[in-house]
Formats: C-alpha cells, sequence, structure tokens
C-alpha cells in the first residue's frame, strides 16, 4: 500500500477541519461534473474518504487503525467550485479556497510541497474493508516474531530498535509540541486556526499512543537484552539509554495527563493496550521519584549530541525537581551542567518542525539547563519575567508548557480553565479502560 508521509496525513486532516489550501499545477477549469462521487487515499493504517454530492454538500470519513480495531469519524461539509477553484467548508470548520487537480479517477491536492493523490470509487463499503484487510495481513507479515510470549531479539537488532525509538521520538515531541501550542495559541504550527482539544481530539489519541510505543519499544531492549550473549558494557549501555529515554517520555506523559498507567513489560502490539489496561496508574507525584530513581542508577551513556547523554539526564532529573518543588536538588544537578542533546529532523516527516529549528530539534541545550538553573533560584516577578524571556528568545519550545505550569504563568498565557492546564485523556482509552478516571472538566 503506497504511504503517505506524516506530514502529509496531518495536512489532510487539517483540510478535513478546513486548515489546507489545495491547488494543482495547472490552471485548467474542473469540469463541475468532475468532481461529486467518492474520492479515497490511504497509507497502512489510515483510510480517507471524500464524499462531494451535487449539490454542493458531502462528508469526509476517516478510518485508523489503532490496538486491534478500526475507528471511524464522519464529519459534514459543503463546498463550492467555481472557475476551477474549490472550495470546502467543514461543518464547524473555516472555509479555505484553492485549485484542485482531476485526472480521470484521480484526484490531487497539495499544501504547496507535496501532493496527497485521492482516487475515485464506486462508494462501496467492500473496497474500504479490502484496504482494511490488506493492511491487516500485512500486519500478519511483519508482526514482531514472539515464541512463548517472548520477543526474540539480537545483539544486531538492537541498535534498529533503538534508532527506532528516536525516530518515534521526534514524532512524539512534534505531537506533544502541537497540543501544547494549540493549548496556547488555539493555532497550529502555521498560526492556522484549530478546534479547541477535546477527549475526541484525533492529535490527543496521536501523542498518547505514540508515547505508548517508544515505552513498550524501550522495554523490550530493558527487558531482552538480558538474555543475549554480547558485550557486558555495550549491554549495560543500551538498557541505559533506552531506561533514560522511556523515563523522558514517561515523565513528559505525566505533565501533559497527570495520571498515566505505567507499564515496565514488553508486548506484542497487538496486546499491547490489554497490558496498558492492566497496567497500575501513577499520578504525577507517584511518578516521578519512581522516574528519578531510575535515573539515579544510570551510568554508562554515549557521548553523543543526537543520542541522550549523561548530562541530558542530570538536566531531566533537574527539570522532574522542578517539578516537585525540589528546588535545591534541582540547584545541585544543573551547577555545572553541559547538556547538549538534540534530535535530529526529517524535513520530509517533520517540515513544520524543520522550519521552525532546521534539522536539529533542542531538548536539553546549555541555553535550556541554565534557564532551568535559573528557575531553581527564582524568588521575584523580575526572576519569573526574564525566565519567559529567556525561554521565548532562544526558541525552546520543548518543556515550555511545563515550565509555565511550574511558574504559575499557564492559565494567563493560554487564557485557559485550572483544568486545561492538563488534557483530556483519549476517550478511547477511557471507554477501555474504565479504572482509568477522565481529568475533571472533560
Amino acid at each position: 500500500m503506497k504511504k503517505l508521509n506524516l506530514h502529509l496525513l496531518f495536512c489532510l486532516w487539517a483540510m478535513f477541519c478546513l486548515s489546507l489550501f489545495v491547488s494543482c499545477d495547472n490552471d485548467k477549469d474542473v469540469p463541475q461534473d468532475g468532481l461529486p462521487g467518492y474520492w479515497y487515499c490511504s497509507d497502512d493504517s489510515r483510510i480517507y474518504c471524500l464524499m462531494f454530492s451535487p449539490n454542493g454538500t458531502g462528508q469526509v470519513t476517516y478510518h485508523t487503525y489503532s490496538d486491534g480495531q478500526w475507528n471511524k469519524w464522519v464529519l459534514p461539509l459543503q463546498y463550492t467550485l467555481y472557475d476551477g477553484l474549490l472550495t470546502i467548508k467543514p461543518e464547524g470548520g473555516e472555509i479555505r479556497t484553492g485549485v484542485i487537480g482531476i485526472n480521470g479517477n484521480s484526484m490531487s491536492f497539495t499544501d504547496g510541497s507535496s501532493a496527497i493523490m485521492f482516487t475515485r470509487y464506486n462508494g462501496s463499503e467492500k473496497i474500504i474493508n479490502e484496504l482494511k484487510k490488506e493492511y491487516e495481513d500485512s500486519l500478519e507479515e511483519n508482526v514482531d516474531t514472539v515464541i512463548e510470549g517472548e520477543f526474540i531479539i539480537t545483539e544486531n537488532s538492537v541498535r534498529n530498535v533503538i534508532s527506532s525509538i528516536y525516530n518515534h521520538l521526534c514524532d512524539y515531541e512534534y505531537r506533544q509540541m502541537l497540543l501544547e501550542k494549540i493549548r496556547l495559541t488555539q493555532k497550529d504550527f502555521y498560526d492556522r486556526p484549530m478546534p479547541g482539544i477535546t477527549p475526541s481530539t484525533p492529535h490527543v489519541a496521536n501523542t498518547w499512543d505514540t508515547a505508548y510505543q517508544i515505552i513498550n519499544m524501550a522495554n523490550l531492549v530493558i527487558n531482552e537484552l538480558n538474555k543475549i550473549d554480547m558485550n557486558e558494557r555495550w549491554r549495560i549501555a543500551y538498557i541505559n539509554e533506552a531506561a533514560a529515554l522511556r523515563c523522558m517520555v514517561y515523565y513528559n506523559l505525566s505533565q501533559l495527563w497527570g495520571h498515566v498507567p505505567y507499564i515496565t513489560k514488553s508486548h506484542n502490539n497487538r496486546i499491547l493496550h490489554e497490558a496498558i489496561q492492566s497496567s497500575p496508574i501513577l499520578s504525577q507525584e507517584e511518578l516521578c521519584p519512581v522516574l528519578d530513581d531510575i535515573l539515579q542508577d544510570i551510568s554508562i551513556l554515549p557521548e553523543d549530541k543526537y543520542r541522550i547523554t549523561r548530562e541530558a539526564v542530570k538536566a531531566l532529573r533537574a527539570e522532574i525537581a522542578l517539578s516537585l518543588g525540589h528546588k535545591e536538588e534541582a540547584r545541585y544537578l544543573l551547577q555545572d551542567c553541559q547538556a547538549n542533546f538534540y534530535l535530529l529532523v526529517d524535513e520530509s516527516s517533520h517540515p513544520e518542525i524543520y522550519y521552525i529549528f532546521g534539522e536539529e530539534l533542542p531538548n536539553y541545550t546549555p541555553e535550556k539547563t541554565a534557564l532551568l538553573l535559573k528557575e531553581a533560584y527564582m524568588e521575584t516577578p523580575e526572576d519569573t519575567s526574564a525566565i519567559l524571556t529567556g525561554w521565548e528568545t532562544q526558541k525552546l519550545w520543548w518543556g515550555y508548557w511545563t515550565m509555565l505550569k511550574r511558574t504559575g504563568h499557564a492559565k494567563a498565557m493560554a487564557g485557559c480553565e485550572d483544568y486545561e492546564l492538563l488534557m483530556p485523556i483519549p476517550q478511547a482509552e477511557i471507554d477501555l479502560m474504565p479504572s482509568l478516571p477522565q481529568n475533571p472538566g472533560y
């Protein structure tokens, strides 16, 4: 099945919420009878269906595959087509207009950099079910090898797992920063208006799911690496790296949602969700000390600025300490801290982030650790003002929202209510895990 990159998928969904400009590379008029009908596009786990009726109405249907099942959303829309220009207005959305390209049974939309291609079909659910079956069959072919419930992992595969963690971490940070920007500004990275955040907002579920994919991969390394014969120092280094990255994700999860399931075992993707449901639920106050205990025991880590280092771990521990109000501990950790940790950003997969930061997404930098240290010594309003200015000047978006919450400025900056300082638990998780309480206000 032909894949679309992550950015295109986000752009497509944004179009459905009416934040996508559409265009094509020719200026010919599109016949009025060329647009009405059914159109679809798909990647591995998502299927999008557009329906345009001749009377100027229609709908978009959005299918996603997660945790062994398909989910479906339907959004009504209105449209006009005049002189080759298509104007689309989904229910409750913002109007956007652009040029559309139709060639036989193919239709293209573009956001100015890459085209999204749709295929015409007859509206039959059979075609959609075949696409779903194609994806499910591909899962069966590529499913993680399991023997008696255990993963098979080799020394040669460890590096690939670690690399995959970093790739997913880029996705996670993108999703988290997008959620936080929407909360702060009600806009996306291109300053386009975005709807309010609810338990059913796709960005919420996507951020949550990506986090637990990382956690599961990290658990795989931590739990399984002791079962193979390899150099002991390398074994410890890989386990430490996976543990540090897992702690980093768990800390950020706790900051976003307050209480989260804590899972430490690796599972096949098909049963991961079940494992999450049976895991203990820890509050931020309960989870942060657990994470700090793990991070204290980490000794061997790579010294590569594109991988988490010992100095980055110190900065992470300091941020955890600040979130718990332990300023003295944060000062101790941050004195002479030389953290310099970035993620490499793929322009094709994350053009929004690439546009803002370039190829390096800063996580823990000398500038950030200096501001964290200043926060640890913060005593006066003037100190707070200098910290806010420093974050904004350095474009330190990763951690900005949590800093605002720690310093008591989040509500004023976002214009939000108390309950909106936390994100809503994804509704799909609440439905499947009744023991997981929804955050108040949602």
